[in-house]
């Protein structure tokens, strides 16, 4: 048989107590007074949450009794000691921070977190190094599957044309007529281009052959005279323009060459034996990826070039 009907209401402020909720258990207790001010067991637990309590505790206790529902909050004391505990949680000191900027300075912290960006920051373009490589990789192999979403200018007619009487004023036969060939492919109503490439063939085939055998052209490979298998495979095409060994052996002559050349530092010599593959090989973009990373490594230090070797064959 219950003698005492706030019993559950001082178990619930006691266990809010303990839990550290010392506001609730002061309203609890508060509530306890409203209704039977002389009740001992709410008088003994208020009195010990008094040091939680400001110089106001006997105003506020008096607004709460008057109207219970009023938004004026119980203040708590930090400086309170706990009930039940040696010592107060360290999560319960949520100014933390604030007082050791107070006590050691904020440019001490202000320094360290400016320090933490700088490192965060060169760590950042670390990463940012190391994927170039992998980047530019898988963009190759995109153009040079032909799905590339861009416009490259040089693929252009009238670019190719200019290419063209290059060539032409260069002394070099064999690659006009094949960018004159291409340029026929897209532009049917391009009349000089078709006349030419017509003189061209008759030109080129005209022409005395290399001849070298397989034991030539073996040794060429091993002392890597790229040089002279790139004469040999240019007699052949002029002969025959679309045979697929000599095509597939001065792709990897003009490969080699423009690598070397890379290699070396000669931009130039790159250009113009990345151009000659583009001139074979117009469908085929890792000429134009090429020479686009050529374009983009000029007057670039040397550690940077020597990455991207690889993409030069």
């Amino acid at each position: 048989m219950i003698t005492d009907p706030f019993i559950p209401k001082l178990e619930e402020a006691e266990a809010s107590a303990r839990r550290g909720m010392f506001g609730k258990a002061i309203a609890i207790y508060s509530e306890i007074l409203h209704r039977d001010p002389r009740h001992l067991g709410a008088q003994q637990g208020l009195a010990r949450l008094r040091p939680y309590l400001t110089d106001s505790i006997d105003q506020t206790m008096a607004t709460d009794c008057t109207n219970k529902n009023s938004e004026k909050a119980t203040k708590i004391s930090r400086s309170a000691p706990p009930i039940g505990l040696t010592k107060l949680p360290s999560r319960l000191n949520s100014n933390f921070f604030l007082r050791q900027c107070g006590e050691k300075g904020f440019f001490k912290y202000g320094l360290s977190i400016l320090v933490i960006f700088i490192c965060a920051w060169w760590l950042l373009q670390g990463y940012r190094s190391e994927n170039i490589t992998a980047r530019a990789q898988e963009q190759t192999l995109t153009i040079s599957r032909n799905q590339s979403p861009y416009v490259i200018p040089q693929n252009e007619p009238q670019a190719i044309w200019e290419e063209v009487l290059y060539f032409q004023k260069e002394n070099r036969p064999l690659y006009a007529f094949y960018r004159a060939r291409h340029l026929t492919k897209l532009d049917q109503q391009h009349p000089e281009a078709a006349t030419l490439v017509k003189a061209l063939r008759d030109r080129l085939s005209k022409q005395d052959p290399i001849k070298k055998t397989a034991q030539d052209i073996d040794k060429y490979i091993l002392n890597q005279q790229f040089t002279e298998i790139q004469a040999y495979t240019e007699s052949l095409l002029g002969r025959k323009p679309n045979d697929p060994t000599a095509l597939a052996l001065h792709a990897y002559a003009l490969t080699r060459l423009s690598r070397a050349a890379f290699k070396a530092g000669d931009d130039k010599a790159t250009e113009a034996f990345l151009k000659l593959g583009r001139a074979i090989f117009p469908d085929d973009l890792i000429w134009d990826v090429r020479l686009s990373i050529l374009e983009d490594l000029r007057r670039t230090k040397s550690k940077k070039r020597e990455a991207m070797l690889d993409y030069f064959g």
